[in-house]
């Protein structure tokens, strides 16, 4: 089971919410950032998580969920990696993350069972 676990998502009330669920059903630590420079600035937490849940699209002219996925590889994490997005199939962001070997896609809102599949499976320490 899971025991951390990085949410990567720009809007406040999605992220609060989410943590929530997550904490309350599945009894894990989650790592709260709302911009590639906060998860950046929280590297130490961050690359402890077992799952990165990123939201791919953070928001006009910022770094998209994309940039990291990218970062978090190549700083050494090991854990999965799932996007979730709001968009459909056919929007570049997505296009481009259907691409990644490393990732899963979630559309939100994501359901309980698909999101547990991934917080089961993740590494433990």
């Amino acid at each position: 089971m899971v025991e951390r676990v990085l949410i990567l998502e720009d809007d406040e009330s999605l992220r609060e919410v989410f943590a929530d669920c997550l904490d309350y059903t599945f009894k894990v630590k989650t790592v709260l950032c709302d911009s590639f420079q906060s998860m950046v600035a929280n590297s130490a937490e961050v690359l402890q998580c077992h799952v990165a849940f990123l939201d791919i699209n953070l928001g006009p002219n910022r770094p998209t969920g994309i940039e990291a996925y990218h970062w978090l590889l190549k700083n050494g994490f090991k854990g999965q990696i799932v996007f979730l997005t709001g968009h459909g199939k056919f929007d570049p962001l997505i296009r481009e993350a259907l691409k990644l070997n490393r990732a899963a896609m979630l559309t939100k809102p994501a359901r309980m069972e698909d999101i547990e599949k991934f917080i089961k499976a993740g590494k433990t320490s």
